[in-house]
């Protein structure tokens, strides 16, 4: 019984430790999902705050659409990736910015929070399974989009 017991605090110290990690790191939360299933950095909290966010869930193993819209401020995100200045092909669509308007739509997403994907430096990322992630970066007006299609 006092092994268990043991091992159940060692768990939950170390549960506490990592969510602490990921709270320094700024990104907890959606940050950090972003990180594992992509590798994509969001700048330290307080430089970017989450503005908006929507979802569309087809299953339950976590396929579907996600959306999140942040403001950020004093952030070197221009130079952090390899933006594409020019809209670009998906797995599914002929650019960005179709995929971009297919799945905001399917979601009922406002204009107000939709990029201009004129104003915008693009990244793109695919999985195998033919997940995506699409992200917008408009630096005049210090918007990040980030748009991921999960099958």
């Amino acid at each position: 019984m006092k092994k268990w017991v043991a091992v159940i605090a060692a768990s939950l110290c170390l549960l506490a430790a990592a969510a602490l990690f990921g709270a320094h790191r700024g990104d907890g939360g959606y940050g950090a999902v972003l990180r594992m299933n992509w590798g994509f950095q969001l700048p330290l909290r307080g430089s970017c705050d989450e503005a908006y966010q929507a979802y569309l869930g087809y299953g339950s193993h976590g396929d579907g659409l996600r959306y999140h819209v942040y403001a950020c401020r004093n952030t070197h995100l221009s130079s952090m990736y390899g933006w594409l200045a020019e809209d670009r092909a998906t797995v599914f669509h002929d650019s960005m910015r179709a995929a971009a308007d297919d799945w905001l739509g399917q979601m009922d997403v406002a204009e107000q929070w939709r990029p201009r994907c004129e104003d915008c430096l693009f990244l793109y990322q695919t999985h195998a399974d033919n997940s995506e992630l699409l992200v917008f970066w408009n630096k005049d007006a210090e918007t990040l989009y980030v748009l991921e299609s999960f099958l």
